[in-house]
């Protein structure tokens, strides 16, 4: 953590700047408690979680945003455990994870109505989009081990490494839609914290409770689609304690 918040400290160019917003947000759904705890010795809980939310705007790619939601939905689902400045903060929280929500059912729906992802890099970045085409490419659906086998004795090298690749890159999370962990996790937070959750929501626009409704309408499906591409999975995907 301290790692992350001294080289953001640091970093100019958006891409890596990006980078290590998404590791911080996802050390948020870790463990929010030692992340916190970390913040406040340092001093800095407040201003980063501004930078977040001031840069959310500038995340475009499928699986950049899926971590923003996670590590955000973090903050409103445990805000039991956050200090009262930071508290105060989470209507800010709230209408950011609405707004990246719509955008991501945006880029959803354009990336099913295209055959192929061409912004982006084949392998370069290798979040969750480049993780998929890793594993289409071996057929993970079956084993990696079959996959490599189906190959042509002339592909064997490629295929080996691609399925060093998928075994290294494997991430639980793949399996579980993000919009669908949103979508359980506010309704368990509103059944534990009515009144919190009553504000949170008048917090937004009618614009906004609109696109936030439309994106968790379509959780399930997305969540179905997610489980027939990697499998069988549980929304309560295991964290550090």
């Amino acid at each position: 953590m301290r790692i992350i918040l001294n080289e953001l400290s640091m970093a100019k160019k958006s891409v890596y700047r990006k980078i290590l917003i998404q590791a911080l947000v996802m050390c948020y759904w870790n463990s929010l408690e030692n992340t916190l705890s970390i913040l406040e010795a340092v001093g800095t809980t407040e201003a980063t979680l501004a930078m977040i939310l001031d840069e959310s705007e500038t995340f475009t790619k499928n699986f950049e945003i899926r971590r923003l939601l996670y590590g955000l939905t973090t903050l409103i689902e445990e805000s039991y455990i956050l200090p009262l400045h930071i508290k105060n903060k989470l209507p800010d929280v709230y209408k950011t994870l609405a707004s990246l929500a719509a955008r991501q059912v945006e880029i959803s729906d354009k990336e099913e109505s295209s055959s192929c992802d061409s912004d982006l890099p084949s392998y370069e970045y290798m979040g969750e989009a480049s993780m998929d085409k890793v594993c289409e490419e071996i057929k993970v659906n079956e084993t990696v081990e079959v996959a490599v086998g189906e190959r042509k004795r002339g592909r064997n090298k490629q295929q080996e490494k691609l399925a060093a690749d998928a075994k290294f890159y494997y991430n639980p999370l793949a399996s579980v839609n993000e919009l669908y962990y949103i979508k359980t996790k506010l309704a368990e937070f509103a059944k534990k914290q009515e009144k919190l959750f009553k504000e949170l929501e008048k917090s937004l626009t009618e614009k906004e409770k609109e696109q936030l409704s439309n994106a968790l309408t379509r959780a399930n499906g997305y969540q179905k689609q997610a489980k027939k591409k990697n499998g069988k999975s549980t929304v309560g995907v295991n964290k550090a304690k």
